[in-house]
């Protein structure tokens, strides 16, 4: 089971949650870190060669690094292992995982929203250059621990709400005095969110398992989990998703976790599992 985190996040993000369920499933799991995250990030930044690797951000080249990794997990594992069937995402990392998705592999998008990045994304974006400087004239004073990176980031003048500031300080990076993330990058990828044509990939997805010749076993299920309290779902395109379940009612499934906001993995986990 692959396990592709949300954006601005890193794989640890899903530790917990992955670990559940691989110890349920019986299964092996991959936490990865996407492209300009975790330790992507920090390979990245130690590679003196930057200049091809800047110049891309788009979700092809991301899902491009999926193949390559699971190409070279299962290359170089040291027990057999078997190939990749389920594909789990959670919001960014969910519309990569549909990207991806491809025959006998199950897809769960978690609370995966169709459309431009939310609103957070974009205030985290505008504000996180003033952000490390504020830090790092205070860690000249003394080390700052992850609470204090919440109290910064919830009072003025950033005033971030507190989901989102105890996410960005999951990733907080004290020895380099950084986020998890390549800003840059990021920002180049933000209009990907808008032009990506979710509705789209989806359905072909789900009319390709129709031309398999009714070989159930090829068919590519994919479910989507929604977090009830997230106000980022219209009516509109929780209305389209219905849709898709009563047309291939096999093969699309719609789930709500109805006490839990856009973090499914933290918000209701048990639930989730």
């Amino acid at each position: 089971i692959l396990f592709l985190h949300g954006l601005l996040g890193n794989g640890r993000n899903l530790k917990t949650f992955a670990r559940n369920v691989v110890k349920q499933q019986q299964s092996s799991g991959i936490l990865m870190d996407i492209r300009g995250h975790g330790k992507s990030y920090q390979t990245q930044k130690q590679d003196n060669d930057n200049d091809t690797y800047d110049a891309i951000s788009t979700f092809q080249d991301c899902t491009q690094d999926i193949d390559y990794t699971l190409k070279e997990f299962h290359k170089n594992t040291t027990k057999a292992a078997a190939p990749t069937s389920v594909i789990v995402g959670h919001s960014f990392g969910g519309r990569l995982a549909l990207e991806y998705a491809a025959a006998n592999a199950a897809v769960w998008l978690l609370d995966t929203v169709p459309g431009e990045a939310n609103d957070s994304v974009e205030h985290v974006l505008n504000k996180i250059t003033d952000v490390l400087h504020n830090i790092t004239s205070r860690v000249e004073e003394k080390s700052l621990n992850r609470n204090e990176i919440v109290d910064i980031l919830t009072q003025d003048p950033y005033k971030m709400d507190l989901g989102t500031a105890q996410w960005l300080a999951m990733s907080y990076d004290s020895k380099n005095n950084d986020f998890g993330f390549d800003n840059d990058l990021v920002t180049r990828l933000k209009p990907e969110f808008s032009n990506q044509d979710f509705m789209g990939i989806l359905r072909t997805i789900l009319e390709n398992n129709n031309n398999n010749n009714n070989n159930n076993s090829d068919d590519t299920h994919v479910h989507l989990v929604r977090g009830g309290k997230n106000t980022g779902w219209s009516i509109p395109i929780i209305s389209k998703f219905e849709a898709l379940t009563k047309e291939f009612p096999s093969t699309f499934h719609l789930h709500v976790l109805h006490k839990s906001g856009h973090n499914v993995h933290v918000d209701d986990m048990h639930g989730l599992v």
